[in-house]
Formats: C-alpha cells, structure tokens, sequence
C-alpha cells in the first residue's frame, strides 16, 4: 500500500509543478492572446531556465 501511495503522491507532486509551468508559457506560445499586451521579459527567458540548471547541475563541484 506505501507503495502505490508514494507513486500517487509521486505523480501528483508532477501535475501540482507543471500545471504553472504550462500556464506560464501559454503568453510566449501565443495561445492567451490579447492585443496590445506586452509580455515580460521574464517570459521569454523561462524556456532558458530547465537547460541552464542541468547545466549547473553538472557543473557543480
């Protein structure tokens, strides 16, 4: 039963951090468009962030 509990838990802790994360970059795909809006710059950088802290990640000492 812990088992199937962890892997639950496990599988909803993913959906709980990805959820934002698509909401996130739906602005910069285009998908939530409304005119004259000005996306920030911080938008356009989040598709940098995964990458760079594998990066980081390998790096690191």
């Amino acid at each position: 039963m812990f088992v199937i509990s962890t892997a639950a838990g496990i599988i909803m802790l993913l959906y709980w951090a990805l959820s934002p994360a698509i909401v996130a970059l739906l602005p910069s795909g285009g998908v939530i468009f409304i005119p004259g809006a000005r996306v920030v710059w911080i938008v356009h950088a989040l598709p940098l962030l995964p990458p760079g802290s594998v990066m980081r990640a390998l790096h690191s000492r």
